[in-house]
């Protein structure tokens, strides 16, 4: 009894989960909005795949994203990040106005490097993944002027975030080349 009723709960979440998603799927395909859904559809695909990248496995499965001969770019932002909190911990860039330029410098250079990663990375809308990065890069540089936390590696936990992120992606659109469109199965 209490089986079966579980199972109509789960049952009823189901068939209102697949309502609002065919609301959401009409709302976005027609009008203005025409194309948007499978935007969306990609977007959340990209997200559950950062959620699974979050286990041991679904880190490990990351790392075979990797291309050293695409992803050098990001190597020397991840280096040049590391450098900036080596410097940040041995005291010299705690100083207000040393520690200041030192931080604006690199981490321009690791938006630079970030952009550039940005245009080898492979799938997906280029301004999303530049705006999406540099974003993070602005909330990690501005974590690491404040006195007192930036002796903490935040610079180089934002690069390898950004990084993370873009393996993410590259993930997902591959899995997404590898299923076959709803269109193509019934031509």
């Amino acid at each position: 009894m209490l089986y079966q009723k579980q199972q109509e709960l789960e049952d009823a979440r189901r068939r209102d989960e697949e309502k609002k998603t065919g609301e959401t799927l009409k709302k976005y395909n027609t009008g203005k909005n025409k194309g948007q859904a499978k935007n969306i559809i990609n977007e959340a695909k990209n997200a559950k795949n950062l959620i699974k990248s979050a286990t041991p496995g679904g880190f490990l499965s990351l790392l075979f994203q990797i291309s050293i001969f695409s992803d050098w770019m990001f190597g020397l932002a991840i280096f040049a990040a590391v450098l900036k909190d080596l410097v940040d911990f041995t005291g010299l860039g705690s100083f207000p106005g040393i520690g200041t330029v030192i931080t604006f410098c690199i981490s321009i250079f690791i938006g630079f490097m970030m952009l550039l990663g940005s245009f080898t990375s492979g799938t997906g809308r280029v301004q999303h993944k530049v705006i999406r990065s540099w974003l993070i890069l602005i909330a990690g540089t501005t974590a690491e002027l404040l006195f007192g936390l930036n002796f903490l590696p935040i610079e180089t936990l934002t690069a390898l975030f950004v990084y993370m992120l873009v393996l993410a992606e590259r993930k997902g659109g591959k899995e997404t080349q590898k299923q076959p469109s709803a269109q193509e199965s019934y031509a």
